[in-house]
C-alpha cells in the first residue's frame, strides 16, 4: 500500500500538477508554491562563482529550479539547508531578502496582468465601472491598499465578503498598471487572469510580514 501511494504521489509531480516544497518537505499544487532556480553569481571576496537562488514568479525561467511555499518559516527552513539539498550543492541564500525578492516579484507578476488584461481589454478601471463589472459577475476586484473610500460600497463590499476581493499595493501602482494617475479599484473580468492574480496577491502577502519585520521565522 505504502509502496503504491509514493509511487502515485511521484507519478502526480512528475505531471506538473504537484510539487514538494523544499521548506516544510510538504507536497503541494503548483500555485501553492514559488519557483526559484539555480543562478551561479560572481563572489568579490572569495574570487570565484557562488550558487544563490533566483525568483521565478511566471515558473518559465531556464534553469534547475525548486518550490516553496510564500510562508517564512518555509523560506527559513529552505535558506537553511532545504536548497542545498534539493539542488545537491551549497547554496546561499538570505531568509529576509529571499522574502524581499519574492514579494517583489509576485508584485511585479500581478502588475504585467493587470497591463496584458488592459491590453485586452478585460478590465473595468475605476469605482463606478469596477462595481458595475462585479454586479454582472466580474470574478475578481483588484483594491489598492489605500482605498479604504471605496471598499463599503456595494458590490464591491460584498465582493470582499465573499473573498472576490484583494489588495495589492497603492493608488498610484495601481493606476500605473492601469495608464491612468491614481486607481482605486478594477475588476477583472478574465477568469484565468483573476485565477493568476489572486494567486500571487495571496502569495505576496504571504511572505509581506518578514518583509516589514512584523514576524520572526
Amino acid at each position: 500500500m505504502t509502496d503504491t501511494k509514493t509511487k502515485e504521489q511521484s507519478g502526480s509531480r512528475r505531471s506538473g500538477t504537484e510539487r514538494t516544497c523544499v521548506g516544510c518537505g510538504q507536497v503541494d499544487t503548483l500555485d501553492a508554491l514559488v519557483r526559484v532556480v539555480l543562478h551561479e553569481i560572481p563572489n568579490p571576496s572569495a574570487g570565484a562563482f557562488m550558487n544563490a537562488v533566483v525568483v521565478d514568479a511566471k515558473g518559465g525561467q531556464s534553469g534547475r529550479g525548486a518550490r516553496v511555499h510564500p510562508q517564512p518559516a518555509c523560506v527559513a527552513r529552505a535558506c537553511k539547508g532545504g536548497f542545498s539539498k534539493a539542488f545537491r550543492r551549497q547554496v546561499q541564500a538570505d531568509v529576509s531578502e529571499l522574502c524581499e525578492a519574492i514579494r517583489a516579484a509576485l508584485t511585479h507578476r500581478v502588475q504585467g496582468l493587470l497591463v496584458a488584461a488592459r491590453g485586452a481589454r478585460l478590465i473595468e478601471v475605476g469605482a463606478d465601472a469596477a462595481c458595475e463589472a462585479l454586479r454582472a459577475g466580474a470574478p475578481l476586484a483588484v483594491v489598492a491598499r489605500d482605498a479604504a473610500s471605496v471598499v463599503t460600497r456595494e458590490p464591491l463590499a460584498r465582493a470582499i465578503a465573499e473573498g472576490r476581493a484583494v489588495v495589492w499595493e497603492d493608488k498610484a501602482a495601481l493606476g500605473r498598471a492601469c495608464g491612468r494617475q491614481d486607481v482605486a479599484v478594477v475588476a477583472v473580468c478574465d477568469g484565468r487572469i483573476a485565477a493568476e492574480i489572486r494567486r500571487a496577491c495571496v502569495a505576496a502577502d504571504a511572505v509581506l510580514s518578514r518583509v516589514t519585520g512584523s514576524e520572526s521565522c
